[in-house]
Parts: structure tokens; C-alpha cells; sequence
């Protein structure tokens, strides 16, 4: 599931920069959390995590400083895993 993790955050990187990526868990399962740059000069930060059989993903994008943002922090934080 990590190297697969991995693998998902360079296909959304594409031909972007890479920033930054960090290894995470949310409730105990695996998760990554990169921000990279666009030519056009904009920050996309995400967070991706695989759970069983199913795929989450959240992004927020804007200009510099973005990815360090409250609300856009707020934002990322705030995806929680319940039983289900």
C-alpha cells in the first residue's frame, strides 16, 4: 500500500514540482500529504489515503502560501475515518 501511495502522488505531480510529501495515518492507515507547484506558479497541497478497498482524496489549491493557510489546514485536518 505505501509504495502504491507513493506511486499516486507522483501520477498527481505530473510534470509539477514537488514541494513536499510526508508519510501520515489517519485512524491507522497509511496516508500521504504532498504539495507541489504549477507553472502557472499555483500550490496545490493533498492529502490521500487508501482504506480496504476504497481511495480518499482532498486538495486544496491557491496562490503561495496556501498549503499554510488555517482554513486551508482546517480543511485538510478535518477528514476523519469512522466505523462503518
Amino acid at each position: 500500500v505505501n509504495a502504491h501511495l507513493d506511486d499516486m502522488v507522483m501520477n498527481f505531480v505530473g510534470a509539477n514540482t514537488l514541494e513536499s510529501r510526508r508519510t501520515l495515518t489517519i485512524a491507522g492507515h497509511p496516508a500521504r500529504e504532498f504539495v507541489f507547484r504549477t507553472p502557472a506558479n499555483e500550490v496545490v497541497a493533498g492529502r490521500i489515503a487508501i482504506v480496504r478497498n476504497r481511495f480518499f482524496q482532498l486538495f486544496v489549491m491557491g496562490t503561495a502560501g496556501t498549503e499554510r493557510d488555517p482554513d486551508a489546514r482546517r480543511f485538510l485536518e478535518s477528514f476523519k475515518l469512522t466505523a462503518g
